[in-house]
């Protein structure tokens, strides 16, 4: 008992360390409300997967049973296939996946391997998202290696492989049950800056210096 005391309070220790988990940002947005947790500061944590479930199972039973019934939940999961690659939260997003739906609640799921995706999430989704890249050799490659990964024969007179190997490059490729549409972006270079994760800050035309924070910060 005395040595399960002291794990317990060892394991105790490193989760009051951790100062987003104490602190949960909330990102100010009109008639919603966003909770953002960044999940890298624990990922090399003996704790992370069981602290990351506890959070989710929290979140999941709120969403489920305390929401109000006109309120709709999302959950927007970035570089997702590093979850999928535990067994144990593979488990948990299958089963949020089944069950979103009838709960009111929605899953976003953004991942830039979807080899890593399983199939059967993939499929429940209602629409998929395609974000072209600027060589068109690559997009033939990536849309090619998605029939592959679903296990369905490629079809190049679909609307999917049309749309996707046509569209200019910095394009959305849209697919959902009413078929499949592009997105022009409207994006430049200063605009990529945004999105740029080592470049700290901005200067733009008129000389204004924009410092980057992180959403802890803001």
């Amino acid at each position: 008992e005395r040595r399960s005391m002291e794990e317990l309070i060892a394991k105790l220790k490193v989760i009051h360390e951790q100062q987003p988990l104490r602190i949960p940002t909330q990102i100010p947005i009109k008639n919603a409300k966003v909770t953002y947790l960044e999940y890298e500061f624990l990922a090399e944590s003996k704790l992370f997967v069981p602290v990351m479930l506890a959070i989710f199972k929290r979140l999941i039973k709120e969403d489920k049973f305390r929401k109000h019934p006109d309120e709709k939940a999302y959950y927007i999961v970035d570089e997702a296939h590093n979850l999928f690659r535990n067994q144990y939260f593979d488990k948990a997003m299958r089963i949020l996946v089944r069950e979103a739906r009838k709960y009111r609640m929605s899953t976003v799921f953004l991942t830039q391997e979807f080899q890593e995706m399983p199939r059967e999430v993939i499929t429940n989704a209602n629409t998929h998202m395609f974000i072209a890249p600027q060589e068109a050799e690559r997009r033939r490659t990536y849309i090619t290696g998605f029939y592959q990964h679903m296990g369905e024969k490629l079809d190049e007179s679909s609307d999917l492989y049309y749309v996707y190997t046509e569209i200019p490059a910095r394009t959305f490729c849209i697919a959902y049950n009413a078929g499949v549409f592009s997105l022009v972006l409207d994006v430049n270079d200063n605009k990529l800056k945004l999105f740029d994760s080592y470049r700290k800050e901005i200067t733009l035309k008129d000389g204004t210096v924009l410092r980057k924070s992180s959403a802890m910060e803001e």
